[in-house]
């Protein structure tokens, strides 16, 4: 059996190591591509969750009252007048 020369073998090193990188990263993308396929499908059989809204505070009617004042009036609501 011949020994293959020192020359040789960092070619050899550097194709194996070309052909391991090409098949890691086609490997890689493959399975990131299944990953965000799966993600999509729960996304879509998720169904939304309701939301819980609370009432307004008798201070917040109250502020809102004074901004549709100011807008009638047309100017603007400084925090001031909100008690902010």
């Amino acid at each position: 059996m011949e020994e293959i020369s020192f020359f040789e073998g960092i070619v050899l090193g550097a194709l194996l190591s070309f052909v391991v990188f090409i098949g890691y990263i086609y490997f890689e993308l493959k399975g990131k591509n299944k990953v965000h396929e799966a993600i999509k499908k729960v996304e879509e059989k998720a169904r939304p969750q309701a939301k819980i809204f609370m009432p307004p505070t008798e201070e917040e009617e109250a502020q809102q009252k004074i901004i549709e004042k100011n807008k009638k009036a047309g100017r603007g609501t400084e925090a001031e007048e909100l008690g902010i």
